[in-house]
């Protein structure tokens, strides 16, 4: 589902979509400046979902670590969120480095969020 740039989503109106849709694979959220943690939490009930765009939103560490219900997920972009800011050595289930996520305020992060999943192949990460 592509709600990319939909500035009129709400809390509300997510999850109204998120019932209404319970079995969505796919979902675009980027730049809706309105997607945030609480949001984040609804859509970790959508479990069969492979691929999450939350791109330059409100999104922040709280709301990343929902995502550890979402076992389906294979593709993840959080690039321009707040929700990092130093990262060191990504590594992903699949992939042979060793990775050190950082975050400065607020809140600490860290690359356990990855360690349960074990399908995600694409993780994108850019900083403004």
């Amino acid at each position: 589902m592509e709600l990319s740039g939909c500035s009129q989503l709400t809390v509300e109106a997510v999850r109204s979509l998120l019932i209404a849709f319970p079995n969505l694979t796919s979902l675009s959220l980027e730049s809706d400046y309105n997607i945030n943690d609480e949001c984040v939490g609804l859509i970790s009930g959508l479990t069969t979902l492979e691929k999450l765009n939350i791109r330059n939103t409100k999104v922040t560490s709280k709301g990343l670590a929902h995502l550890t219900s979402l076992l389906n997920l294979t593709y993840l972009d959080i690039s321009k969120c707040p929700v990092l800011v130093k990262v060191k050595n990504i590594k992903l289930p699949d992939a042979s480095s060793s990775a050190d996520f950082t975050q400065d305020e607020p809140g600490n992060f860290s690359c356990e969020y990855f360690k349960t999943q074990s399908r995600l192949k694409w993780l994108i990460l850019f900083f403004i």
